[in-house]
């Protein structure tokens, strides 16, 4: 009866011992998975530029729910959107910010321009005054960032081809004169044009900022600054 009793507790002690080995390797996991969501994440801030009506607000509703809303409205003073890409390898978070386009909102609108790598300005196809107006905008980011930020325009609204007021010729030219990629879509009818054309010019800002090599590496422990939440802000 001793040697069954003792049997009976060597096997226990070895239950306890599995149990606590098992215990040991799920906190190991779960402190594995806590240092993987604390790793820093790396910003790249976006703004939209343009006039009101122009169709800013669904271009940056775009990169998240591929979708068009008929009922959006104007933006006052200025908000943003988050949208991790992986480029190069490596995910990013896209911070896109959409700004107002009404006169009275411009003060505050120059708030935003501040740490702005890509810009993207942004045209009616079909009101012309839209895109006269986007000398303004230019002329703001040259003054306020000089030649940090990659450049684009978006004349939107391309559906409406039968309303157009500006030329695909002039659009083209006065892009090349301001060193900018022109796209010209319909949010419309393709909700994802405008992400794959954001996409590139942020692919475009990292090769221009970073010496990136054959393999398509690059390293960023030199060109980051942490913000106050732990995240990387690219400068």
């Amino acid at each position: 009866m001793k040697k069954a009793k003792k049997g009976e507790k060597k096997g226990k002690k070895k239950e306890i011992e599995k149990e606590k080995e098992k215990e040991g390797e799920e906190e190991g996991e779960l402190e594995e998975e806590e240092e993987n969501e604390e790793e820093e994440t790396i910003q790249v801030k976006a703004i939209l530029l343009g006039e009101t009506g122009v169709g800013k607000t669904n271009l940056s509703n775009s990169i998240v729910d591929l979708r068009f809303d008929p009922n959006s409205k104007a933006t006052v003073n200025s908000l943003y959107i988050q949208k991790k890409m992986n480029i190069f390898g490596k995910d990013f978070e896209i911070r896109l910010w959409d700004t107002a386009g009404q006169e009275q909102y411009r003060a505050l609108t120059k708030l935003f321009y501040q740490d702005s790598k890509v810009v993207v300005f942004v045209y009616d196809i079909t009101n012309k005054t839209s895109f006269t107006e986007l000398n303004y905008w230019i002329n703001e980011i040259k003054e306020s960032l000089g030649d940090e930020p990659v450049l684009g325009v978006v004349g939107n609204k391309s559906d409406m081809e039968e309303l157009k007021e500006v030329s695909d010729d002039v659009a083209e030219k006065f892009a090349k004169e301001h060193g900018m990629e022109l796209k010209l879509l319909s949010i419309k009818e393709d909700p994802k044009s405008f992400k794959l054309f954001l996409r590139k010019l942020v692919k475009d800002y990292l090769s221009k900022k970073f010496n990136i090599n054959e393999n398509n590496s690059f390293n960023l422990e030199s060109n980051h600054d942490m913000d106050n939440h732990g995240s990387c802000l690219l400068f």
